[in-house]
């Protein structure tokens, strides 16, 4: 590399393949069918989706990014992902996380004593009570 540098000056530094085109290109007629066949059929689908029709139907082997760079360079729109709305944000109640600490202390010691078996319907009762406080948001 140096010696190309004191031949060629700051051209020698440059990669050899800069300017030519990728051996990986996809040609011209197949991008072209793509993107029509994309226009005509499926305007509605995304990238994705519409990178495996393309395989499936017509043939055509095409990256799902691939396609989604053509479609964006000719400025041709599609279905977009919509993101999940977003959960309204509450304040943390005070004072309720000893309902949890309550909860497994009861399991504890009544793995320890012999009341296990007898008393499992009560433990049922409390923790189906616990869940829903949980899910009203009464405890955390």
């Amino acid at each position: 590399m140096l010696k190309r540098v004191r031949e060629e000056g700051d051209d020698g530094i440059s990669h050899r393949s800069r300017g030519k085109v990728s051996n990986r290109r996809v040609p011209m007629k197949i991008k072209e069918k793509a993107l029509k066949l994309f226009k005509e059929k499926y305007y509605d689908f995304g990238p994705t989706f519409a990178s495996e029709k393309l395989l499936d139907v017509h043939a055509i082997k095409v990256s799902k990014e691939t396609l989604r760079l053509w479609l964006n360079k000719e400025n041709i729109p599609y279905e977009k992902r919509t993101g999940r709305k977003h959960r309204q944000w509450r304040e943390k109640s005070i004072g309720t996380t000893s309902c949890c600490f309550l909860k497994a202390d009861i399991f504890t010691l009544l793995r320890i004593g012999h009341f296990y078996f007898a008393l499992t319907n009560l433990l049922n009762d409390i923790d189906i009570a616990l869940n829903q406080a949980y899910i009203r948001g009464r405890i955390w």
